[in-house]
């Protein structure tokens, strides 16, 4: 906790205009989420969308795509027990369960619940606490980016986008010639920050970085503590892993959750026919991390429309699927969305069952 005393806190910041702030922030993320499903619609024949779920080839690739999913599933939370594996001993099995009821919520409710959910469940088990389960899932969500960053550049440095090709996007023809440039500046600029969050680690450099956001013009003051008080979150973040074991066993892991989550788009080309060619694990690592970065933006309950305004994006912009295609790649977007979260849902509910966990017994 910071030392300096805070001003008293606006009239605005009541718990009615901190109501008021979460149903606008809801509203916005259902428009967002509409718009984006509005073009991701665009051109769509249900017709070709009804035979490719009709077909039994994707429900038999649909089995190995939720087993790794599952196995995607498990090294997060084995993540999560070597983050913690100095405060209490808890089980691989219990975390586990934890994990699967706080995605299960991600995917039911808005804003992320599950989130806060998960921190619950992590908190109330022995010689944890609140504070020290939100702490790591701080932890997990830094190593999340680094990991994405890194992705991204692997993702740009394979794959090639044609010069003559077009999405269109509301009207707007985006050009294969006016990204490929792009695709340069947008591996260095990954590569800086993915740098800028490791150089956080250093009390120097993140000095710089503090008196650099102090001297920004036009910033108000409020601003520039919430970006102060980010740096130091994610600095203090990264170093309460200290252990070289456990950074380790955290970085292999945080890399194998999103490995498992490429292999799963892998996997499940092969229950679609007519591509433009083969997914390599380069496309399918530039497809997860493209729906992630789309995901990221405010939307609905379990990020419907922008999930598949991201998978589309990602299929046409990529020269998987053709413009003339878009059926075929909201079908493959829906089924891959459509087989993480089922499975989360199900297993989740499930567990919460079993754990006797409803969510109006966790307080807000």
């Amino acid at each position: 906790m910071n030392s300096v005393s805070h001003p008293p806190a606006p009239a605005s910041s009541s718990p009615r205009s901190g109501k008021a702030r979460h149903y606008a922030a809801l509203i916005l993320g259902v428009l967002i989420s509409a718009t984006g499903l509005i073009w991701a619609l665009q051109g769509v024949r249900w017709s070709e969308v009804r035979g490719d779920f009709s077909h039994p080839r994707l429900y038999l690739w649909a089995v190995p795509f939720v087993l790794m999913h599952l196995v995607s599933m498990a090294c997060r939370s084995a993540r999560t027990y070597f983050l913690l594996r100095h405060e209490a001993p808890i089980g691989q099995w219990t975390l586990y369960k934890i994990t699967m009821i706080g995605f299960c919520y991600n995917s039911i409710l808005p804003a992320r619940a599950g989130e806060f959910i998960r921190i619950y469940l992590l908190g109330r088990q022995k010689g944890i606490g609140l504070a020290r389960a939100a702490a790591s899932l701080v932890v997990e969500r830094i190593y999340d980016l680094i990991m994405i960053l890194a992705c991204f550049v692997v993702a740009l440095g394979g794959v090639r986008i044609a010069e003559d090709l077009t999405v269109d996007i509301f009207g707007f023809a985006l050009k294969g010639r006016q990204i490929r440039p792009l695709t340069f500046k947008l591996e260095i600029m990954s590569g800086v920050l993915c740098a800028g969050v490791l150089f956080m680690l250093f009390r120097r450099t993140r000095s710089l970085v503090l008196r650099a956001i102090h001297a920004l013009p036009r910033l108000s003051q409020r601003i520039k503590e919430k970006l102060c008080g980010a740096v130091e979150s994610l600095s203090s973040g990264m170093q309460s892993v200290r252990d070289p074991v456990t950074v380790f066993w955290v970085v292999l892991l945080s890399f194998l959750v999103w490995l498992t989550t490429a292999l799963c788009v892998w996997f499940l080309q092969f229950g679609f026919e007519g591509w433009a060619h083969a997914f390599t694990l380069s496309d399918c690592f530039a497809i997860t991390v493209l729906v992630c970065f789309a995901v990221m933006l405010p939307s609905g309950p379990a990020y419907f429309g922008m999930y598949e305004a991201g998978g589309v994006f990602a299929l046409l912009v990529l020269g998987l699927a053709r413009e003339d295609q878009r059926s075929l790649a909201l079908s493959f977007t829906l089924a891959m969305h459509l087989l993480q979260i089922i499975p989360l849902i199900v297993l989740g509910l499930w567990f919460a069952f079993r754990e006797h966990l409803s969510v109006r017994r966790i307080p807000s």
